[in-house]
């Protein structure tokens, strides 16, 4: 993918994650003393925040902007082994 291209497209995954974490602030403060924050914080806001920034879950945002990035190697960046010699140098893992 060419240089310009994967930076516009690692851009609007930012502008994405950015608004996703300002709807979820807006939730958790339209929640708050409530007596439903709990349900938030258990349901909805633990799934946006998965889905953004969520190192675990490997169709978060932040994974896939690594993954356009490392795109060039065969396998996906999460299923690269938590610890290996071929990878000790990484930075991402």
């Amino acid at each position: 993918m060419e240089e310009e291209k994967l930076k516009q497209k690692i851009q609007q995954l930012d502008e994405a994650q950015t608004k996703i974490l300002e709807a979820r602030d807006m939730i958790e403060d339209a929640l708050r003393m409530t007596g439903m924050e709990m349900w938030a914080e258990r349901g909805i806001l633990a799934a946006l925040t998965s889905w953004t920034e969520g190192l675990e879950e490997h169709t978060s945002i932040s994974n896939l902007k690594k993954e356009l990035i490392y795109k060039n190697n065969t396998d996906p960046i999460w299923t690269r082994p938590l610890a290996s010699v071929k990878y000790m140098n990484r930075r991402d893992i």
